[in-house]
């Protein structure tokens, strides 16, 4: 009743006026207190992330050898959470979340699990997967995942809020006329900090690409690895064959084998059985390099 005395004496076009100016109030207040409370969550993960690589950069020793703790440990689990998109491998049955973060350990290219369900454990493979909420699943990812992730959210968060704001202001320009200085600061502040929020954005987008390429470099030398053991497998196998023949034939053929390779032919059975093994070991160099 007192709002309609109020606005008793004005006319139509001043009631409107008078309504738009207590709705652009009522929502920079509540996009403003918005945008503090976010700013402080983006804050606070911010220096969360700075401990984390403070903490990381004093586990190693002065001769740059890791002495941090175990790859299982580092893991963060996220209750209530799914990462990525990608599953590296079938699901794997089990009912026991620290089982799904061995046997995610136990693969190079595993960046992340999901522990669904309480019975099932997903192995994903997504160096930049994203973070979203599903019931009954709890996320295990490496702590650089997390941080960044958390803090991109918060940094998008604040550029709309930011662009929300701007838009508010704007749009009651006129009801302002006579506080044009004091919006001008204003605007100068949101301007510079969504020029800081764009330059956050874009450093965190760095860092997510060097995680990535680290990713990458530790899976494919893995790979190498994998590949020359499995060559050096084939050729000492390949050896021992061939070892194992010869002392296996009898004393008078190896007298004659010996008694040929100064000059004369050897016996087409054991030239062929040499040439032979010679092309093998040329198409396993082959494939393997």
């Amino acid at each position: 009743m007192s709002n309609i005395n109020n606005n008793q004496n004005l006319n139509p076009t001043q009631i409107q006026s008078k309504n738009n100016t207590g709705s652009i109030i009522l929502n920079l207040e509540k996009i403003s207190t918005e945008y503090n409370n976010v700013l402080t969550q983006y804050n606070q993960a911010r220096s969360n992330y700075i401990n984390y690589l403070k903490t990381k950069a004093e586990s190693v020793d002065s001769c740059g050898n890791s002495v941090s703790q175990t790859a299982n440990q580092d893991y963060i689990i996220l209750k209530n959470t799914f990462y990525g998109q990608n599953t590296l491998v079938n699901p794997i049955q089990t009912t026991n979340i620290a089982n799904c973060k061995n046997q995610c350990s136990a693969v190079s290219s595993c960046t992340g699990a999901n522990f669904v369900n309480g019975s099932t454990c997903l192995l994903m493979k997504d160096t930049n997967g994203e973070l979203s909420p599903k019931q009954e699943s709890n996320a295990i990812v490496p702590p650089e995942v997390y941080y960044l992730t958390t803090l991109k959210q918060l940094n998008q968060q604040l550029i709309d809020l930011n662009a929300q704001l701007t838009k508010q202001i704007n749009e009651g320009q006129p009801i302002y006329e006579k506080q044009v200085q004091e919006r001008e600061k204003q605007s100068e502040v949101l301007d510079k900090n969504y020029k800081n929020l764009v330059s956050e954005r874009d450093k965190i987008e760095l860092q997510l690409k060097e995680y990535d390429d680290i990713t990458e470099a530790q899976t494919n030398s893995t790979l190498i690895v994998n590949k020359n053991y499995t060559l050096y497998k084939y050729l000492i196998f390949a050896f021992i064959i061939i070892i194992i023949i010869l002392v296996s034939l009898p004393s008078n053929v190896s007298n004659q084998i010996t008694q040929q390779i100064g000059g004369k032919m050897i016996d087409n059975y054991y030239t062929q059985f040499i040439c032979g093994f010679i092309i093998l070991a040329m198409i396993l160099f082959y494939y393997y390099y």
